[in-house]
């Protein structure tokens, strides 16, 4: 994970209205003066129509349409940056997704940033945010059309797990992002770390109601034990505006939380390792992203390994 953010990526998908996008892409690069690169790929038409006469000029028209997009966005980005640090790049290849990701692999930006797709439909994080999340070695953050602020509040789901488990390594680097993120940009950083009671039901029966809550206590207590241990290690404490502590099950309890703290951006950790394991960042966070009502940014744990051959 980067100490700091030098070098940005926008992808820009033509099926997605990407204004505010670009504007908090544009913005978070002026405050970290960092480079901006808007990326676009150019799909191999797979229909055999669009390889005849008529085919040809409609995908010519297409990607003109591409070109034309990925101008306004660096004019607009010129606006507010060095103009030596715009810049576009025109990728090729017959799945967007797979392209972007083996582009990333070989040239490692610190952040993708992308327009969550227009889907009536569908999550609110479409089938290439989707992919990213699972697959993009780099963090990806999923921007909805809906929001049209920069973020002033962001919530870190994290579970800080017992020192040295692989909870506690993934909660690090979700908290080193958004200690990296958070610089001069003024975005107030919460922390939900949800927990439950395991057995709690056949515990009750046994114990009753009084015996259930002195439980839960105890149980609540060793999550903030492990909390306060975090970010002692990551020495980040006084960054932090607050710590929740709901209880329940994170693919619930996280997603409300985000709901009643207003938050504009939720970061979440992947815990997928590698091989078949990349396709997937884990039934939890899956849920999480599905639920929520704002931009998603999700960061892989130390050691992934993307399915995605560099390209």
């Amino acid at each position: 994970m980067p100490s700091s953010v030098s070098n940005i990526w926008f992808y820009a998908d033509a099926r997605a209205s990407g204004d505010g996008a670009v504007t908090f892409a544009i913005e978070l690069a002026r405050m970290h003066g960092a480079a901006l690169s808007f990326v676009c790929v150019m799909e191999s038409p797979g229909d055999r129509l669009l390889h005849s006469p008529v085919g040809k000029d409609l995908v010519r028209m297409l990607e003109e349409d591409k070109i034309e997009r990925l101008q306004r966005m660096e004019e607009q980005a010129r606006a507010s940056l060095p103009e030596s640090d715009v810049s576009r790049t025109v990728l090729r290849g017959e799945v967007a997704w797979y392209t972007l990701t083996a582009s990333v692999m070989t040239h490692r930006p610190d952040l993708v940033i992308v327009a969550a797709e227009e889907n009536p439909d569908a999550d609110l994080f479409g089938t290439l945010s989707q992919h990213l999340f699972r697959k993009c070695p780099v963090p990806v953050w999923s921007i909805p059309a809906s929001s049209t602020r920069f973020p002033l509040r962001a919530l870190l789901a994290i579970d800080p797990g017992a020192k040295s488990s692989d909870a506690r390594l993934l909660s690090r680097e979700v908290l080193r992002l958004a200690m990296v993120l958070g610089e001069g940009t003024g975005i107030e950083l919460h922390i939900g770390h949800a927990w439950d009671l395991w057995g709690e039901r056949m515990i009750a029966t046994k114990y009753g109601e009084a015996g259930t809550e002195a439980l839960r206590q105890i149980q609540q207590e060793y999550a903030r034990a492990d909390m306060d241990e975090l970010l002692l290690e990551g020495r980040c404490a006084d960054r932090i505006a607050s710590v929740h502590y709901p209880q329940g099950e994170p693919r619930g309890a996280i997603p409300k939380l985000a709901d009643e703290i207003e938050a504009d951006i939720v970061f979440l950790g992947s815990a997928a390792r590698r091989g078949f394991e990349g396709f997937f960042i884990g039934s939890v966070a899956e849920t999480i992203i599905s639920r929520l009502g704002c931009s998603a940014l999700v960061i892989k744990r130390p050691g992934f390994e993307s399915p995605v051959r560099a390209g």
